[in-house]
């Protein structure tokens, strides 16, 4: 599975959830909830797309931050 079909999966959905949860539904970088930009979840390292760790792996980011 390539990089766009994966962004699209359940697993994905599943691991955005999980990291969402973890940063309390704010942006870890700056502190807001969403209501201005969307709240995006970033990988920090792809080396095990995938199959992710979502403590370590990834990160609630705003547009302007990400």
């Amino acid at each position: 599975m390539n990089y766009e079909q994966y962004m699209q999966s359940a697993g994905w959905a599943a691991k955005r959830a999980q990291r969402l949860a973890i940063d309390g539904h704010k942006w870890r970088t700056c502190g807001h909830t969403g209501d201005t930009w969307p709240l995006q979840v970033h990988h920090v390292t792809y080396e095990r797309l995938g199959a992710e760790d979502a403590e370590n792996d990834l990160i609630t980011l705003c547009t302007a931050c990400h």
